[in-house]
């Protein structure tokens, strides 16, 4: 208990120490917008992103010129029609 308390509040410095110590970029916004900034920063979040996160990454196709606005996934109507007919077999078979 005391060693995953220990573990827990190191992983909070941590996170903590992070926030307080990368930099971040704050361009201005409005007219005065540096759009070669922008893309240096999407960029490098997207990049970031796909180390961090390799299999099964929502952003890993993303285009950074669109921001992090992604599309929803489309429902496969087939497969759930053939779950419901799956569950519609297994409860004739079992009486119900």
């Amino acid at each position: 208990m005391k060693e995953q308390k220990r573990l827990i509040n190191q992983r909070k410095e941590n996170v903590k120490d992070m926030l307080m110590n990368v930099p971040r970029v704050n361009p201005d916004y409005g007219k005065d917008m540096d759009k070669d900034l922008f893309n240096a920063r999407d960029n490098a979040l997207t990049e970031q992103l796909n180390k961090d996160f390799p299999r099964n990454n929502p952003y890993r196709n993303i285009n950074p010129d669109e921001g992090l606005n992604m599309p929803k996934p489309e429902i496969n109507r087939e497969k759930s029609q053939n779950i419901n007919e799956q569950l519609k077999k297994l409860r004739e078979r079992v009486g119900n």
